[in-house]
Protein backbone atom coordinates (compact mmCIF):
# COMPACT_ATOMS: atom_id res chain seq x y z
CA UNK A 1 0.00 0.00 0.00
CA UNK A 2 2.96 2.22 -0.04
CA UNK A 3 2.50 2.71 -3.78
CA UNK A 4 -0.39 5.20 -4.07
CA UNK A 5 0.41 6.06 -7.71
CA UNK A 6 -3.04 5.75 -9.36
CA UNK A 7 -2.12 7.42 -12.65
CA UNK A 8 -2.21 5.29 -15.77
CA UNK A 9 1.04 5.45 -17.75
CA UNK A 10 -0.90 5.19 -21.05
CA UNK A 11 -3.16 8.14 -20.21
CA UNK A 12 -2.23 11.47 -21.89
CA UNK A 13 -0.65 14.13 -19.75
CA UNK A 14 -2.27 17.44 -18.93
CA UNK A 15 -0.01 19.23 -21.40
CA UNK A 16 -1.02 16.86 -24.20
CA UNK A 17 -4.71 17.32 -23.37
CA UNK A 18 -4.31 21.10 -23.38
CA UNK A 19 -2.56 20.96 -26.76
CA UNK A 20 -5.33 18.79 -28.25
CA UNK A 21 -7.95 21.14 -26.86
CA UNK A 22 -6.17 24.13 -28.44
CA UNK A 23 -6.10 22.40 -31.86
CA UNK A 24 -9.78 21.44 -31.58
CA UNK A 25 -10.80 24.96 -30.65
CA UNK A 26 -8.75 26.36 -33.54
CA UNK A 27 -10.45 24.06 -36.02
CA UNK A 28 -13.84 24.88 -34.56
CA UNK A 29 -13.11 28.60 -34.97
CA UNK A 30 -12.16 28.00 -38.63
CA UNK A 31 -15.40 26.12 -39.24
CA UNK A 32 -17.46 28.86 -37.62
CA UNK A 33 -15.70 31.52 -39.71
CA UNK A 34 -16.49 29.57 -42.89
CA UNK A 35 -20.12 29.07 -41.93
CA UNK A 36 -20.53 32.71 -41.00
CA UNK A 37 -18.93 33.81 -44.28
CA UNK A 38 -21.16 31.79 -46.61
CA UNK A 39 -24.43 33.74 -46.23
CA UNK A 40 -22.66 37.07 -46.46
CA UNK A 41 -21.00 36.18 -49.77
CA UNK A 42 -23.72 34.14 -51.43
CA UNK A 43 -26.77 36.24 -50.64
CA UNK A 44 -25.94 39.37 -52.68
CA UNK A 45 -24.99 37.29 -55.72
CA UNK A 46 -28.19 35.26 -55.50
CA UNK A 47 -30.24 38.41 -55.02
CA UNK A 48 -28.67 40.02 -58.09
CA UNK A 49 -29.28 36.93 -60.21
CA UNK A 50 -32.91 36.71 -59.11
CA UNK A 51 -33.55 40.37 -59.82
CA UNK A 52 -31.91 40.12 -63.23
CA UNK A 53 -34.06 37.11 -64.10
CA UNK A 54 -37.25 38.78 -62.90
CA UNK A 55 -36.48 42.09 -64.59
CA UNK A 56 -35.58 40.50 -67.94
CA UNK A 57 -37.74 42.06 -70.66
CA UNK A 58 -39.88 39.69 -72.67
CA UNK A 59 -39.34 36.84 -70.28
CA UNK A 60 -43.02 35.88 -70.33
CA UNK A 61 -43.20 36.34 -74.09
CA UNK A 62 -40.19 34.07 -74.54
CA UNK A 63 -41.78 31.41 -72.34
CA UNK A 64 -45.07 31.60 -74.26
CA UNK A 65 -43.22 31.37 -77.59
CA UNK A 66 -41.22 28.37 -76.33
CA UNK A 67 -44.43 26.62 -75.25
CA UNK A 68 -46.07 27.33 -78.64
CA UNK A 69 -43.00 25.97 -80.43
CA UNK A 70 -43.05 22.86 -78.24
CA UNK A 71 -46.74 22.24 -79.00
CA UNK A 72 -46.22 22.79 -82.74
CA UNK A 73 -43.37 20.28 -82.68
CA UNK A 74 -45.58 17.81 -80.80
CA UNK A 75 -48.32 18.24 -83.42
CA UNK A 76 -45.79 17.69 -86.23
CA UNK A 77 -44.57 14.57 -84.48
CA UNK A 78 -48.13 13.31 -84.09
CA UNK A 79 -48.81 13.95 -87.79
CA UNK A 80 -45.64 12.10 -88.71
CA UNK A 81 -46.59 9.18 -86.50
CA UNK A 82 -50.07 9.15 -88.08
CA UNK A 83 -48.61 9.09 -91.60
CA UNK A 84 -46.18 6.35 -90.55
CA UNK A 85 -49.08 4.26 -89.30
CA UNK A 86 -50.86 4.72 -92.63
CA UNK A 87 -47.71 3.76 -94.53
CA UNK A 88 -47.20 0.67 -92.40
CA UNK A 89 -50.84 -0.31 -92.92
CA UNK A 90 -50.30 -0.08 -96.70
CA UNK A 91 -47.17 -2.21 -96.44
CA UNK A 92 -48.82 -5.14 -94.76
CA UNK A 93 -47.92 -8.49 -96.24
CA UNK A 94 -50.08 -9.59 -99.10
CA UNK A 95 -50.20 -13.18 -100.27
CA UNK A 96 -48.67 -13.44 -103.72
CA UNK A 97 -50.82 -14.28 -106.70
CA UNK A 98 -50.62 -17.76 -108.09
CA UNK A 99 -48.04 -18.07 -110.84
CA UNK A 100 -49.52 -18.31 -114.31
CA UNK A 101 -49.91 -21.80 -115.65
CA UNK A 102 -47.32 -22.94 -118.14
CA UNK A 103 -49.78 -23.24 -120.95
CA UNK A 104 -50.90 -19.67 -120.40
CA UNK A 105 -47.29 -18.47 -120.56
CA UNK A 106 -46.55 -20.43 -123.72
CA UNK A 107 -49.75 -19.40 -125.49
CA UNK A 108 -49.57 -15.82 -124.17
CA UNK A 109 -53.02 -15.98 -122.61
CA UNK A 110 -53.85 -13.70 -119.74
CA UNK A 111 -50.80 -11.50 -120.02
Amino acid sequence: MADDDTTDPAAPSVAELAERQERTEGKLDQILDIVKGIPGKAHPAAQDATEARLDAPGNVAAQVQAELDRRAKAEDTAATVGSLKETVAKLTEVTPADPPRRIHRIMGWGS
